[in-house]
This record gives structure tokens, C-alpha cells and sequence, in this order.
């Protein structure tokens, strides 16, 4: 009886410590989409906002803590950060060699103030993406066709050099990848606002003008936050021979300057062909030497000139270099505005050269 005893105190205690130590190796393990890996979208946005010191539409409350675990789904330790510089150093450490977790979560509540000064609260890392998604570079969904619109303000002046350039009527591509706020749209285009709105009878290009000038549609759409949204945009067709400058507005040129690269042709006097240039909508530019990769900054202005006749394209460097000597006002000549050819024929005094756009 004794030893009967004995064997059944031995087998509850045995299963005893087996449940205790099941019990200590078995925790909740964290949601998966709370995960930050440097793989995942939150840590993407968390990084804009704590590297762009341009991103002012949007900050933390900190600090903000955050649990970094092992593989096994373990809470190594938990972390606070009092800065975006902080915050910089945890999200880089996770790309580290001697990053000892497997992962880290953010803690939350977390509260972010944005440009209003409103103070908005999260509980999880889906609502910190769409708050993110929505408030960095002050992109929302009321405006977030602002920059497709500010492109379709632009009329699209074809040149027709087919066999009978002036009757107005000519083939012609537009191709435009269209990328902005850190944003992808996508464009098609058609005859008719109800065939846009409705997106059917897509235009296939090359298109022939059908009268001259002609309203096109375009739809842009993009997905948002994971969900669709469009936009039709209106855009005015006119096709017209290569004339003199007085198809060549200032405000055209700055349009067209700012969409892909341009390279430099045919100057008169100076081979300038590996240089690229790429000008940015505050009025600078960078020009760019692809044989040696060495580069030069400058500032830039295309507009009408003061008397009203004609317009020009103002080229400033910042240092003096070998392209000092293509500073200045350049009168625009001649241009071609379609955007698969765009180029522009300049003059300044006896030296002249053609800007031609490069989009590959």
C-alpha cells in the first residue's frame, strides 16, 4: 500500500512539472500583421516619417515603445523612442547583423498630430498605415488627383509633320508613367467622358485626330490604401506644324521641362551629349555627366519674355564648371511639343543647340 502510495505521488508530481512547464514555455504569440520586418509597409512609412525631414504634415507623440521578439515569439525586451532619430536607429538596427530579435511590435495606443494640429489616435498597425498613407507629403483623398489635374491643365500640342502637315489632322502617341506623391497612376484615354467614366472604347494608340482641335478624356486611377479610385481629366488636342515661338509659351516649356530628361543636340560649337538634365518643379536642376557620373546643380526659369514676343529658358549654375558657358537666356526658336519627340531649338547670341526630351 505504502508503495502504491509512493508510484502515485511520483506520477502527479511528474505530470505536474510537465504542466508547469508547459505552462512557462506558452505565451500568446503576437498577431502577424502587427509584425514590423523591414519587409513590411509599416516599416516603410515609419521610416519616411522619421528620415524626410520635408514630411511635416504628420509627427509622433513620443515616446513610442516598442517589444522586440525572438523567433520563438518571445518578448526579448521592451524599447522606448523620444525622437525620429531614435525611431531611425531602432527601424535600421532590424537590417543589422547583431539585431539579437526576430521582430518588433509597436505598442499600442500610439497618437500622431497632423498638420491641422489634430491629434489622432491608433490602435493597431492597419490604422497607423492608412493614417500614414493619407497625411505624409499632405496627400488625402480629397486631393489625391491634385497632380494629375495640374498635368491635364496642359494642352497637348502635336506637331504634324506627316505628309500634309497642315491640314490639321495627324497620328499620335501619348505616353506618359505617371508617378507623383509617391503615388502610381495609371492613364488611359478616350473620346468620350461617358466612355471614360464608364471604361470602355479605350483609345489605342497611335490615335488620328479626328478634327483639330479635340477634347480627349482622360481616366486616371490608382490604388489607394487598397481600394480603387479614378478621376477623368479633360485634356485639349491641337495639332499644328512646327512654327516659330509663338507655340512656345513660357508656361508650356516649364510643363514640358519638368516631364522626363533632356539632353542637349546639335550645339554649335561644344559636344554636350553626355550630359542629361533633369528639372524639378522649384526651379532648380540637376545636370547630370553620364560618361564620368559626376553631376552639377543649378536653377532654371522658362518664360515669356517681357516685351510679349516670344519666350526663353534661363540656365544658372550653381559652380563654375565646363557648362558655365550655356548659362544664360536662351531664346526659344523653334518647338515641338509632342511628348514623344518634345524638343526645343535655342539660340543665344552666334551659339545655339536643341533641348530634346529623353523619357527611356
Amino acid at each position: 500500500m505504502k508503495n502504491l502510495l509512493k508510484k502515485t505521488l511520483f506520477i502527479l508530481f511528474i505530470a505536474f512539472a510537465s504542466c508547469q512547464e508547459e505552462q512557462s514555455i506558452i505565451t500568446e504569440a503576437p498577431e502577424s500583421d502587427q509584425n514590423i520586418t523591414s519587409d513590411s509597409i509599416i516599416y516603410d512609412k515609419l521610416s519616411k516619417v522619421s528620415t524626410d525631414d520635408t514630411i511635416e504634415c504628420i509627427n509622433f507623440v513620443y515616446p513610442i515603445s516598442f517589444s522586440i521578439y525572438d523567433s520563438n515569439n518571445q518578448v526579448l525586451r521592451n524599447e522606448s523612442v523620444n525622437n525620429d532619430e531614435e525611431l531611425n536607429d531602432l527601424l535600421s538596427s532590424i537590417n543589422s547583423p547583431d539585431f539579437d530579435g526576430s521582430f518588433i511590435e509597436l505598442n499600442y495606443p500610439l497618437s500622431l498630430v497632423n498638420s491641422e494640429n489634430e491629434t489622432i489616435t491608433v490602435y493597431s498597425n492597419q490604422e497607423l498605415v492608412e493614417v500614414l498613407s493619407t497625411e505624409i507629403g499632405c496627400v488625402g483623398i480629397d486631393n489625391l488627383f491634385d497632380c494629375v489635374f495640374g498635368l491635364f491643365q496642359l494642352d497637348f500640342n502635336i506637331v504634324d509633320s506627316d505628309e500634309n502637315p497642315n491640314d490639321g489632322i495627324t497620328s499620335f502617341s501619348i505616353e506618359i508613367d505617371l508617378d507623383c506623391n509617391e503615388i502610381d497612376y495609371d492613364l488611359s484615354y478616350f473620346e468620350t467622358q461617358s466612355d471614360a467614366e464608364a471604361n470602355v472604347n479605350e483609345i489605342v494608340f497611335p490615335y488620328t485626330n479626328t478634327s483639330n482641335p479635340q477634347i480627349l478624356y482622360v481616366r486616371a486611377e490608382t490604388n489607394y490604401i487598397n481600394q480603387i479610385y479614378n478621376e477623368v481629366f479633360e485634356v485639349n488636342i491641337n495639332v499644328s506644324p512646327q512654327q516659330e515661338n509663338d507655340v512656345c509659351p513660357g508656361d508650356y516649356t516649364s510643363g514640358f521641362l519638368t516631364q522626363c530628361k533632356w539632353n542637349i543636340t546639335n550645339h554649335s560649337s561644344t559636344d554636350y551629349s553626355d550630359y542629361s538634365f533633369s528639372f524639378r518643379d522649384d526651379g532648380t536642376f540637376t545636370a547630370e555627366n553620364t560618361s564620368d557620373n559626376t553631376s552639377q546643380e543649378g536653377t532654371w526659369l522658362a518664360a515669356d519674355n517681357s516685351n510679349g514676343i516670344g519666350s526663353f529658358i534661363r540656365l544658372n549654375f550653381d559652380t563654375a564648371t565646363a557648362l558655365s558657358q550655356i548659362a544664360g537666356d536662351w531664346n526659344i526658336k523653334t518647338c515641338n511639343l509632342n511628348f514623344e519627340t518634345a524638343a526645343f531649338d535655342v539660340e543665344l547670341g552666334s551659339e545655339a543647340f536643341t533641348f530634346k526630351i529623353n523619357c527611356n
